[in-house]
């Protein structure tokens, strides 16, 4: 065996393990991909999404629902001449039962798609019952039961004979008053933790029975990680872990020094992955930026925001949704469209320069006593010390006269 052919393995061996650590940690920049209505997206305005059991992506907008097959988006929207089209563009969430049928709920009550069929069969929620006939989440359970929330409810319905039972959440006469159940998720346990006008609540699914947990807190995220703890996100509120052993709550706040703006967020919605590396990680979605906190070291490790100068970072406005399709994809459904990050694509670090978007890196050196400092020149822009993992640059050498170099 040659001498050149021990070294060109055990140079593809070394870099075979870069590449797998550096997939572990999260690189100062992620790159985006877009879908607009450019796309075929009906709308930009992107909300809650789910994969069904033929991989199809479901993605809630202001038009409706649209099933995407990676290739091209089939747009479900409200017919008023055809009474098996959806009931309502109004969609807020939407549910696969285990005969693979899509729920969703609407302004006017539940609307079911058969793919067999390929129509919706709808109902309306009268409001003498349910205060309001506009149906505001759909669930489906551990056990594969259907539930679905209203004004002051909690539904099930029997995915059978779709009659529908209701427990009535609140003591007060059904008023405006009432509790507006807009979120609710299931734990381990198989209860439902829900948001309200009164604040976080627990439905106890054997006994029926409401409790209340903190009346200053609401409700807009939530993973449980079986392992004990829970963790939830509210709107203006610190991000939450709940014990369950020890029934006890803790509040972590964002790391004000890093983004400049209130230590509290709008936590529209969280997800963990379980990509290879990241499965201790929760990506959140926030007004202003793509947080990840490590549940292992309990901290903020990353915070990804709009930066006008790339043209692949996050997007100016809010996040609605985040999703994790079960492979190497996490979907993000803003305001402005639907964006992608591809985990695969971890280990590429995209490094930016200000003020040279368009100037070609003409060298690239490692520092022979700092291994985590990169020199690198840019045509007539000088010399940067970049630190290769955050992407921060700790040096700018720019001498007097433009001059392209071709060397360090």
């Amino acid at each position: 065996m040659s001498k050149n052919y021990c070294k060109v393995s055990v140079i593809l061996f070394l870099l075979l393990i870069c590449i797998v650590i550096q997939a572990q940690q999260l690189p100062a920049n992620l790159r985006f991909n877009k879908f607009t209505t450019e796309n075929g997206l009906s709308d930009n305005h992107a909300g809650t999404i789910i994969k069904d059991k033929k991989g199809y992506l479901w993605i809630v907008t202001q038009n409706g629902i649209d099933r995407f097959d990676g290739a091209e988006f089939k747009i479900f929207s409200h017919n008023p001449a055809d009474s098996n089209s959806l009931l309502s563009n109004s969609v807020n969430s939407v549910a696969e039962d285990s005969l693979g049928r899509i729920w969703a709920d609407t302004y006017y009550g539940l609307s079911m798609y058969n793919p067999n069929t390929g129509k919706f069969r709808n109902w309306s929620l009268p409001e003498k019952k349910f205060v309001k006939n506009r149906a505001l989440r759909v669930v489906v359970a551990h056990n594969g039961s259907l539930w679905f929330s209203t004004w002051n409810r909690l539904n099930t319905i029997d995915l059978q004979t779709f009659q529908i039972t209701s427990y009535l959440i609140d003591s007060m006469p059904p008023n405006i008053r009432a509790v507006s159940i807009d979120y609710f998720f299931e734990d381990h346990e198989g209860n439902f933790w829900f948001d309200s006008y009164h604040g976080l609540s627990l439905f106890n699914r054997k006994s029926h029975i409401v409790t209340m947990l903190d009346k200053n807190y609401g409700l807009s995220s939530f993973y449980d990680d079986g392992a004990g703890h829970a963790w939830m996100g509210s709107w203006q509120r610190p991000f939450r872990e709940y014990d369950f052993t020890t029934k006890k709550f803790t509040d972590y706040s964002f790391d004000n020094k890093n983004t400049n703006i209130s230590p509290v967020r709008n936590i529209a919605s969280l997800v963990c992955i379980n990509y290879p590396g990241l499965e201790n990680l929760l990506w959140m979605g926030t007004e202003q930026e793509l947080a990840v906190f490590d549940t292992k070291t309990k901290r903020f490790i990353n915070y990804y925001s709009y930066n006008p100068s790339l043209p692949i970072s996050m997007p100016l406005t809010g996040i609605n949704y985040v999703f994790f399709d079960g492979r190497n994809q996490l979907w993000i459904s803003t305001n402005s469209g639907l964006y992608t990050l591809n985990f695969d694509q971890l280990p590429i670090n995209t490094f930016y320069f200000p003020g040279y978007p368009n100037r070609s890196v003409s060298r690239i050196r490692e520092d022979i006593k700092d291994t985590t400092l990169l020199w690198v020149t840019i045509a007539f822009g000088g010399m940067y010390g970049v630190n290769r993992y955050t992407g921060n640059i700790v040096q700018h050498f720019l001498p007097g006269t433009k001059k392209p170099y071709d060397d360090l």
